[in-house]
């Protein structure tokens, strides 16, 4: 696959540590695209970046096509293929995603699964036994499911107010909320409380996206997360000529 994308396998490489360095990971470098680690001493990873490029992974529904299937066969049936992830027919919800052994690292297991909207990775590294890799990926899950939900955040829409455009071809401007409208909280969290922190006044021209505010969601004293408040559309600043067309329209 590696050189099928990139001409070959040390162009694929250059490829995913030019990934990992655009998706902010300072503990991870590649050596070779297989993962074995019996030659290598400069190739390496961490549990938190192996997370996030899991979550990276799984933005593709095609990869679950084949990261959920238990039993396959090929040669009409003459070769047998087992996911080696056990616990694709075992736990509940689970949707992926890879398993990982060398005399090096141990044994490794990234397990992905979603419960009610609720998506999780868990990362074992290391693990004594192939057994211990998928019941310390169990216990981590469980304790995630266990423990927190996602909750859709219910804003009131009276309380985004108008923000006045000054020497716009527009007077004002509504704002629209940036992001997503759910939050993953505790399970044993209080009602949510929103501040709204929106600007009386902007000077035209007005890009679509320029920031007019924002507003922050606690729980109790907690901060948990601010939602920006964006321009929907732009506005242009007003010129002379548009000006006199405007008077020129209202004799």
């Amino acid at each position: 696959m590696g050189e099928y994308i990139a001409g070959s396998d040390s162009a694929f490489v250059d490829m995913m540590n030019d990934r990992v360095k655009e998706l902010g990971l300072s503990n991870t470098h590649f050596e070779n695209c297989t993962g074995l680690d019996d030659s290598v001493t400069n190739h390496y990873s961490c549990a938190y970046d192996l997370a996030v490029i899991a979550c990276e992974v799984m933005k593709h529904d095609l990869v679950t096509n084949y990261s959920t299937v238990w039993l396959d066969y090929l040669r009409d049936g003459e070769t047998e293929l087992n996911n080696t992830n056990k616990l694709v027919n075992t736990y509940q919800g689970i949707t992926g995603l890879k398993t990982g052994t060398t005399s090096n690292a141990g044994f490794c297991l990234c397990a992905t699964a979603e419960r009610d909207g609720l998506s999780l990775v868990s990362v074992v590294l290391g693990a004594d036994t192939s057994e211990d890799r998928f019941s310390l990926s169990c216990q981590l899950l469980d304790y995630g499911f266990n423990t927190y939900q996602i909750n859709q955040i219910s804003l009131d829409e009276s309380k985004i107010t108008s923000v006045k455009v000054k020497n716009g071809t527009v007077k004002s401007i509504i704002p629209v909320t940036s992001g997503s409208d759910y939050i993953l909280v505790k399970k044993s969290s209080e009602d949510f409380t929103y501040e709204y922190n929106i600007k009386k006044e902007i000077t035209a021209p007005v890009y679509e996206g320029d920031i007019l505010g924002e507003i922050t969601v606690k729980c109790g004293e907690e901060k948990l997360v601010s939602l920006l408040l964006v321009a929907p559309v732009a506005i242009d600043a007003a010129t002379f000529s548009y000006i006199f067309f405007v008077l020129l329209g209202n004799l």
